[in-house]
């Protein structure tokens, strides 16, 4: 309201009882699917977030991401995200590599229409409120009760296709911008086993890389950066030079959670 923008933080612990943080603990949800590494599971989880964030009607967007995932973005300029569009850098089996071809369109092309089957990079999209619910709904809704997630078991690296395959099944594509909010870069054999993790910013990571990341490609995480960084670090990073007068002392624990989502309202 009154054009402000705000964010409530949701996450999902594979281990729960292992975190020790007192602030990641208030934002852990109450389920744990407790992943593995490629694994289905990550789409539960992530269902799971999105259940509970949509809980508050406020919700207009879902961010997903990891706790190696960076904001980047001042919640002041997250204004330009559209109610009702969704933002996933999608693609079909036009565009897929071989290793796609037998790794996610021949598993799954048993299960639903050929043409409907894509695949997102990177898989931690942006879904729009009213997208969220309609996959949220699918088994009810059209499945006989039957959870779409099972066909993907066998798939390599579900999240990145359950996502933009189930807004198609649900010809929600049209409602989709093809492009992420969160950049990530892989190297040149990006869709091989081989090559599986994308690339990390810890030793780049400065305040002009920022920047001209945000402008070329007006995104607002960054992933992927695995160490922890201090909060005035951050907060130079996302912000530019902030006036000393507006700095603090705070020291924000980092989460150890394996699935976060972030709730825009």
């Amino acid at each position: 309201t009154n054009n402000k923008i705000f964010a409530h933080m949701y996450l999902h612990a594979k281990l729960p009882e292992s975190v020790s943080s007192e602030w990641a603990r208030s934002k852990l949800i109450s389920v744990s699917h407790r992943p593995d590494w490629n694994d289905v599971k990550i789409v539960r989880a992530m269902l799971s977030l999105a259940e509970e964030a949509l809980k508050d009607r406020r919700t207009t967007h879902i961010v997903f991401g990891t706790e190696s995932c960076l904001p980047i973005c001042p919640l002041s300029q997250v204004i330009d995200i559209s109610h009702g569009k969704s933002y996933v850098s999608y693609y079909d089996k036009k565009n897929a590599t071989r290793f796609d071809e037998h790794n996610v369109w021949n598993i799954l092309r048993s299960n639903m229409p050929l043409d409907c089957i894509h695949k997102a990079l990177p898989g931690w999209c942006t879904l729009a409120r009213e997208h969220a619910h309609e996959i949220i709904e699918m088994p009810v809704n059209h499945l006989d009760g039957k959870d779409l997630w099972n066909a993907f078991t066998d798939c390599w690296a579900p999240e990145e296709a359950f996502f933009p395959t189930a807004l198609a099944l649900l010809g929600l594509l049209p409602e989709t911008e093809c492009r992420s909010l969160t950049y990530a870069e892989w190297h040149e054999h990006k869709s091989s086993s081989d090559n599986a993790h994308p690339k990390t910013w810890d030793e780049e990571l400065s305040t002009n890389l920022v920047s001209a990341l945000r402008k070329a490609h007006k995104c607002m995480i960054l992933r992927k950066v695995k160490h922890p960084i201090k909060l005035e670090q951050w907060r130079e990073l996302a912000h530019g030079s902030i006036s000393r007068k507006r700095q603090t002392t705070t020291q924000l624990e980092a989460p150890l959670c394996k699935k976060s989502g972030l709730a825009y309202k």
